[in-house]
């Protein structure tokens, strides 16, 4: 929670559990960039992670509609 406190000064942050996949694609929005997080993916120190995520244009810009999707235990569906 105190992330999401930290955040809220800079964006707005929705936070939904879905107890469903098939629940997924219809909560994110069309013109938002998907962001996929997998503890099985590589370690990278923060600059690089927000460049790769967000990209140079947006970081400058502000992105807009950036949706990070956690998978459960059994990751995400394909």
């Amino acid at each position: 929670r105190e992330y999401l406190d930290r955040l809220a000064h800079f964006a707005t942050v929705e936070v939904k559990e879905l107890d469903e996949d098939a629940e997924l694609a219809r909560h994110i929005p069309a013109a938002a960039k998907l962001v996929l997080l997998d503890e099985k993916a590589p370690s990278i120190d923060s600059e690089s992670w927000a460049s790769a995520v967000i990209g140079e244009a947006e970081m400058r810009h502000g992105a807009k509609g950036l949706v990070f999707v956690i998978g459960g235990a059994d990751g995400l569906p394909d």
